[in-house]
């Protein structure tokens, strides 16, 4: 659980983000948007506790939080906003051929794109799925 709380403090801290923030006209980190993935993230803790710390980072283009995971060339992004949670998952530069993007609606989601991000790491898998 120390990587919650490594999380949680990241997220208190984008609370107080001002306007500009990254100095390219950035919103703020919506409070409810925080809010938001505080109680997604804990979530996924709860149905991976072995899961590994993401990046976490704000969203510049509408005051979100992102959480990213990498596992050699894929990549596993969360978009976390006051009202949506969407994904990207990519596995290579091109848009139209090596991404796909779509919302997340509950843990079963993330827990699939979790499986396709480990894919190959037969522990990870069979973790993750003793956790549903």
């Amino acid at each position: 659980m120390d990587d919650l709380a490594s999380i949680y403090a990241k997220l208190v801290d984008m609370a107080s983000w001002p306007e500009n923030w990254n100095t390219y006209k950035a919103l703020p980190i919506n409070p409810n948007a925080i809010a938001r993935a505080k109680n997604w993230v804990t979530e996924v803790y709860q149905h991976c506790p072995d899961i590994e710390e993401p990046n976490v980072v704000g969203d510049a283009a509408d005051g979100g939080v992102v959480f990213e995971w990498r596992n050699g060339i894929r990549g596993l992004t969360i978009y976390v906003c006051s009202d949506t949670i969407d994904y990207l998952k990519s596995w290579g530069a091109n848009m139209s051929t090596e991404m796909e993007d779509g919302d997340i609606q509950d843990i079963g989601d993330f827990l699939d794109l979790r499986l396709w991000l480990i894919d190959g790491h037969t522990k990870f898998v069979e973790m993750a799925r003793e956790a549903v």
